[in-house]
């Protein structure tokens, strides 16, 4: 994080002075780093301890400016300076988003660039103060009342997204991970909270005001009865609403204000008092007590495992810092001819094949710096994403030799934990595998199924094919039976008829 082990009052001018000067000395770094003085100053920003305070640095130097043009510059018929001030920054910041979807393509992490909530944090933002400027040029009063709500909803947004600086504290760093989960919480709760409120409040308004006129607004004072009511708002000793533009149904007349004091009925009267106590008791002690039992419970999970949250926090944030170049958000302007020129490398080398994806298959002919030095400088640090084979040596030298003095875990945390995700990503290479193989061998199960098949049916055909030429062979035995039967019958007949014939014949010589 700062470079150094232990850090010193020494240390602690340095980076103030860094970080005071910076609007000096980046746009310098990004004309020329070769020399010398300028080479130590490159080195120091390249910190991830510097990079996190000049990042959030800027984030607050945009909070301050929006808070300043919502209260005191906001202008109705035109753009203000500190709206051209503004747009300045966002568009800084969203070069800088980006930046780093095209970065996250490269390294092959699109899908956890898209599931952190901080990202879609700040796409939510820049999408909603663009909406916001785009309305405010609209002539309407409806256009303004649209463009100052998106506005406004960037501002709380961009108040969010302050908080990533939590991250960096120990203490304040686990209690981003309960509210997160708080958040999915109470948003399942609410589903159920929501049809316990529309039930009270219809059947409330129901009985005591039957016969309201239809509008947006009474449909609002409707539902708001029961909302507020979960907070503590009773309302038990006034009953009656004043409700406009609704029609009187005892005399039918209005004041000039045009405001009627609708009666309640007497059936409503009589019944509302038990339905509220029987809504009190559902809704305000059993609901919400049980939501305040599911955030102890999720506090106090978080709060065991605080040490591995805050060591997953903080592995992800140096990552993410460690990544990013020297040249903070609010700077990506000045960086963009650079920032375009390095993706132009980038997008050659590609096609070239020289990525370094081809180097990563192989640990053995990974190479520091292997990228051109502008892609480092403007686009990420490409370095960081290298397996070479003497930090793995070095890092099993170091736990061998640390064997049985200290825990490994304490030793080097973070080596560990890359090393559990690389063994996740295997597993999850292997069962991809697994299930190709399982997939051809189906295939070919299938195949051979559909073999059989065929070779069975032909089986049955050559046995039908047989049974025919043995029935036929059995009828052709019958029938020369038959013929030798007959044959023998005729052979027998035949010599009596020569001894006749002889005897005819002698007589006749006589």
């Amino acid at each position: 994080w700062y470079g150094t082990e232990e850090i010193d009052s020494q240390t602690i001018f340095r980076f103030i002075f860094l970080v005071a000067a910076h609007l000096i000395l980046l746009p310098l770094l990004m004309i020329n780093m070769e020399s010398r003085p300028l080479r130590r100053f490159y080195k120091q920003y390249k910190l991830p301890f510097l990079k996190v305070v000049i990042h959030m640095l800027g984030f607050l130097v945009l909070l301050i400016a929006y808070a300043y043009m919502l209260l005191f510059d906001y202008g109705d018929n035109g753009l203000t300076p500190s709206d051209y001030f503004i747009i300045v920054l966002i568009s800084s910041f969203v070069v800088d988003e980006i930046k780093q979807v095209i970065v996250a393509f490269l390294r092959g992490q699109l899908k956890s660039y898209a599931k952190d909530w901080w990202n879609t944090l700040d796409w939510l933002f820049n999408i909603s103060y663009t909406l916001g400027m785009l309305l405010r040029a609209g002539n309407d009063s409806g256009f303004q009342n649209t463009s100052k709500c998106l506005l406004l909803l960037a501002f709380m947004i961009l108040c969010v997204r302050i908080l990533n600086i939590c991250c960096m504290t120990e203490f304040l760093g686990p209690k981003l991970i309960i509210i997160r989960k708080m958040i999915k919480q109470t948003v399942a709760f609410m589903i159920i909270m929501t049809v316990i409120v529309v039930w009270y409040s219809v059947s409330f308004n129901a009985l005591l005001y039957p016969n309201s006129e239809f509008s947006w607004r009474e449909i609002e004072k409707i539902m708001s009865n029961g909302y507020w009511m979960l907070f503590g708002e009773l309302n038990v000793n006034n009953e009656k609403v004043t409700v406009r533009n609704c029609t009187n149904t005892i005399n039918g007349t209005a004041d000039d204000n045009d405001s009627l004091q609708q009666s309640a009925t007497q059936l409503g009267e009589d019944l509302t008092p038990y339905l509220k106590a029987l809504y009190g008791l559902i809704a305000v002690v059993l609901l919400l007590n049980l939501l305040i039992a599911l955030y102890s419970d999720t506090f106090n999970l978080v709060q065991q495992q605080s040490e591995f949250y805050w060591r997953q926090i903080q592995t992800d944030f140096l990552e993410e810092y460690s990544i990013k170049t020297i040249f903070p958000i609010h700077l990506q302007l000045l960086a963009l001819p650079g920032i375009i020129t390095a993706i132009i490398l980038v997008c050659y080398s590609k096609l070239r094949g020289k990525l370094s994806n081809k180097y990563n298959m192989h640990e053995g002919k990974a190479k520091l710096n292997h990228r051109p030095m502008l892609v480092r400088v403007f686009l990420y640090d490409t370095n960081y994403d290298l397996k070479l084979k003497s930090t793995e040596d070095a890092e099993e030298k170091g736990a061998l030799d640390n064997k049985g003095k200290i825990d490994l875990e304490d030793f080097d945390a973070i080596a560990t934990m890359n090393k559990i995700a690389d063994s996740l990503k295997d597993l999850k290479e292997k069962k991809q595998m697994r299930q190709l193989d399982s997939k051809r061998a189906d295939r070919r199960n299938h195949e051979t199924m559909n073999k059989l098949e065929k070779i069975e049916d032909s089986l049955k055909d050559m046995q039908e094919m047989k049974q025919m030429l043995l029935e036929r062979q059995q009828n052709m035995e019958l029938m020369l039976k038959e013929i030798m039967k007959k044959l023998d019958i005729e052979t027998r007949a035949n010599p009596d008829r020569k001894t006749v014939d002889c005897s005819d014949e002698g007589q006749e010589s006589t």
